[in-house]
This record gives structure tokens, C-alpha cells and sequence, in this order.
């Protein structure tokens, strides 16, 4: 946890890292107004490369993020963009691949649903 997010990985956007960072500003503002007892439960895990230093755990509560991340604690928009683009890391190789499939390869369920429910042999 304590992590924001990547803003610099939109795949063919006209949009910035800088633009993007503003508006994840936007959105966590929106975050803020919400109860401290409030479960978060995270997309990703410690070690993703979706966020430069996300931390681990199955849950937490906004409240702890209130207090401890940096993205929830900035007050202003320009210190928000400045600390989130801070010595981000490169784009995983594989990610501007895995964007591509994600927004245009149709994912066939029934597929998937049959790989999933197939015996594998010791070989």
C-alpha cells in the first residue's frame, strides 16, 4: 500500500505524464472525503511495477493512507505531480504488449474457462 499509482503509462493517450499526474491529484481528493474506516483493497501487490514503491498487505483502511501516503498527504497539486514523477522508474517491458491485448484482443471466457478445467498430465 502507500502508493498512488503510475500516471506515466497511458498507451497512446494525447495526454502526459504530467497531465495525468494532475488529474490522479483530481481523484484523490475525491479519496479523502471518504471514512476513515473505509477497506482498500489493492489492484496490485509489494513489488508491482504499477507504482514505484507499492507496499504489502491484503487491505487496508483510507484512514492509514490518510496518514501515511504521500500521494493522500500533499496538499497541493503542483507538489502532488512533482513527488508522483519523482525518480519513477521505466515503463515495464512488457507493458505497452500487455496495453495492446488489454484494449484490443476480445478475451474469450469460455476459452479460458476450458484451459482452466483442464487435468494437466505429470509431463
Amino acid at each position: 500500500m502507500n502508493e498512488v499509482g503510475r500516471p506515466d503509462l497511458a498507451v497512446k493517450s494525447n495526454l502526459t505524464a504530467k497531465d495525468l499526474a494532475e488529474l490522479l491529484f483530481e481523484s484523490l481528493q475525491k479519496v479523502k472525503k471518504v471514512n476513515d474506516d473505509v477497506r482498500i483493497y489493492p489492484g496490485h501487490g509489494s513489488g508491482s511495477a504499477c507504482g514505484k514503491s507499492i507496499g504489502s498487505g491484503d487491505f487496508c483502511e483510507v484512514g492509514t493512507q490518510k496518514k501515511n501516503n504521500y500521494g493522500l498527504k500533499a496538499t497541493d497539486k503542483k507538489t502532488f505531480v512533482d513527488q508522483v514523477l519523482n525518480e519513477m522508474p521505466s515503463p515495464p517491458s512488457y507493458f505497452a504488449y500487455n496495453a495492446r491485448l488489454n484494449k484490443f484482443d476480445k478475451f474469450d471466457y469460455e476459452e479460458a474457462f476450458k484451459k482452466s478445467n483442464t487435468k494437466l498430465s505429470i509431463d
